[in-house]
């Protein structure tokens, strides 16, 4: 799961850059999709890492140690680059006429607020940093609730379970291909024309956290060879949809319907698509995946605003890329590790519980 997280990072920067330089690189960009593969990902991981449905407590303050500890370092460490670029690259953004809501705009961003429905503070400087709003979300309020309902639900019939994983996969797809507007998650990119669109984020975001739980429901109702063929055949029917889509048949966004069960196929270690994820360059990626995904854009806006450093061609492409992963290892092995330790060590203490069947 480690190295999914990794080639799915990837894809989103290849998404976000000028990936024409790279061979075949067109035929493999799902970069909007990415976003919902992670967070149906990071459902079932920690449905796994916590025992859903096991009987087990949910410490509520050990759980949110360990969640601010994972996400919000990297998370406010590149919201401030993304403020130190802008001031020195477009200082028009933070001018005096505009300081009070650059504050406010600021203020809300740090307290991860900034995914939220309401269209005056809607959007982020860092755009990718929207979905970290949004999962921030569903670890206060959607998870705590699908770990209260996961005994229940292990006792529901599994077709229904299936059902279910594909409706809420369907309502992904729904409002992303009717309402989403990729313009509001930045600040000063226009506003949406519909209500609706300021929803798209956290709906995208719930929805794909369901399925990632109900995909985890399967799990153990699912036999072992099974689980091999869901890996393989679903991995090979993920490359085919984005394929075809880079060629005009289909969205690329359908994949997500696919997401639960490639993701339920990797726990069958014997499938190929397994063992591909499972080596060292994936994982390694996969590990910097976090800040790979946050610090990309930084770079490019730094990159793109100093045309005297640009030699143009591939360079557009391999320059930023490269400064990205550079970026990335050097902040997962010195920043994101010891501040995840750090927090963690400092603010562990007594817990609240949750029962997984309390009332």
């Amino acid at each position: 799961m480690t190295g999914l997280r990794g080639v799915v990072a990837l894809d989103v920067v290849l998404g976000h850059y000028d990936f024409a330089y790279v061979p075949l690189a067109r035929h493999v960009i799902f970069h909007d999709a990415a976003v919902d593969i992670f967070f149906c990902l990071s459902s079932f991981t920690l449905c796994l890492v916590y025992g859903a449905g096991a009987g087990r407590e949910l410490a509520l303050r050990d759980f949110a140690i360990a969640r601010i500890a994972r996400i919000y370092p990297v998370y406010l460490l590149t919201l401030l680059l993304s403020v130190a670029i802008l001031v020195l690259f477009d200082r028009g953004v933070f001018g005096p006429a505009h300081l009070g809501d650059t504050i406010l705009r600021l203020s809300w961003q740090a307290l991860l607020l900034a995914a939220l429905p309401i269209p005056s503070l809607i959007g982020f400087w860092d755009i990718p940093a929207w979905s970290v709003s949004v999962e921030a979300f569903c670890y206060a309020v959607i998870f705590p609730l699908i770990f209260r309902a996961s005994r229940a639900a292990a006792r529901c019939p599994p077709a229904l379970l299936i059902a279910a994983t594909f409706v809420f996969a369907g309502l992904d797809f729904l409002v992303f291909t009717n309402a989403y507007q990729a313009n509001i998650l930045g600040i000063g990119y226009g506003s949406a024309p519909r209500a609706l669109s300021y929803w798209v984020p956290l709906l995208r975001g719930a929805t794909m956290f369901l399925a990632g739980w109900l995909a985890f429901m399967l799990l153990g109702i699912l036999p072992r060879l099974t689980l091999q063929f869901v890996g393989d055949g679903v991995a090979a029917a993920f490359v085919a949809i984005v394929v075809l889509a880079a060629h005009g048949y289909g969205a690329r966004q359908a994949v997500v319907f696919l997401a639960p069960w490639l993701i339920l196929g990797l726990m069958n270690d014997r499938a190929v698509v397994s063992r591909l994820l499972s080596t060292r360059p994936a994982v390694l990626l996969g590990r910097i995946s976090y800040s790979l995904y946050l610090v990309h854009v930084p770079v490019l806006i730094a990159y793109h605003a100093r045309p005297l450093y640009r030699v143009g061609g591939a360079a557009d492409f391999y320059a930023p890329f490269t400064i990205s992963l550079g970026l990335a290892m050097l902040s997962y092995r010195f920043f994101e590790v010891p501040s995840r330790r750090f927090l963690r060590a400092r603010l562990h203490g007594e817990t609240t519980t949750l029962g997984a069947g309390a009332a």
